[in-house]
């Protein structure tokens, strides 16, 4: 898949708690930009420039334009923090890469297709929505597709099933990405059978009382 380029506009920040909190009393996010083997460079940003980066179903290069320089630094989005109250976006970190150099990316994975097992009565499982790649920043895609019309019910698709061969993939081979299973069966218990089910065990403590009496 190709990959998505996406300009982010921020200005440098000073460090330290009283720093950050100021930086948030300005309405703005406080993050970090770091390359391995580089200093961090911590930097604010207005919330609503990020939302395109965090809520998305794709991996997007960033294109890092700080407000004090001419040139661009080039990066993804790593980690993105929440308030626990609020849900707000409190703080985001983007890893910087050099060309020519792999680096390791969770990628979004879209399932394409409606399962044929699901006309069947089967239910999708589907408990790997992003899987993490080593691979070089020229061959990063957006996302990762792989096609389950052909799954029945039983039927599963494993990470080494997905056919992308400029990637290594940093999970095992039999990581299941999407399964089509049986719903399960609920016996409910019905008010009858409970009345049933008391009345024998009334029967029987009777029973033993009688025994014991004699």
């Amino acid at each position: 898949m190709s990959k998505v380029q996406f300009q982010l506009n921020v200005k440098h920040r000073e460090t330290g708690k009283k720093a950050v909190k100021a930086t948030r009393n300005e309405n703005l996010v406080p993050g970090i930009f770091y390359t391995k083997g580089d200093d961090a460079i911590p930097f604010a940003v207005n919330p609503l420039d990020i939302r395109p980066l965090v809520y998305t179903a794709e991996t997007k290069i960033i294109n890092l334009k700080f407000d004090s320089e001419d040139e661009t630094r080039e990066g993804v989005l790593k980690q993105v923090d929440f308030d626990p109250v609020t849900d707000k976006i409190v703080h985001i970190d983007i890893f910087g890469f050099t060309r020519g150099q792999k680096m390791n990316v969770d990628v979004p994975i879209n399932l394409l297709g409606a399962a044929k097992g699901l006309k069947e009565g089967g239910l999708l499982q589907h408990p790997l929505y992003k899987v993490s790649v080593e691979c070089l920043p020229k061959d990063l895609p957006s996302h990762l597709e792989i096609n389950i019309e052909h799954l029945g019910i039983g039927d599963s698709v494993f990470v080494k099933d997905l056919d992308y061969p400029k990637l290594s993939f940093n999970v095992p081979e039999d990581t299941v990405i999407a399964s089509i299973v049986l719903p399960r069966v609920v016996t409910e218990t019905t008010a009858e059978d409970l009345g049933e089910g008391v009345a024998e065990g009334e029967e029987k403590v009777a029973e033993d009382e009688e025994k014991a009496a004699e």
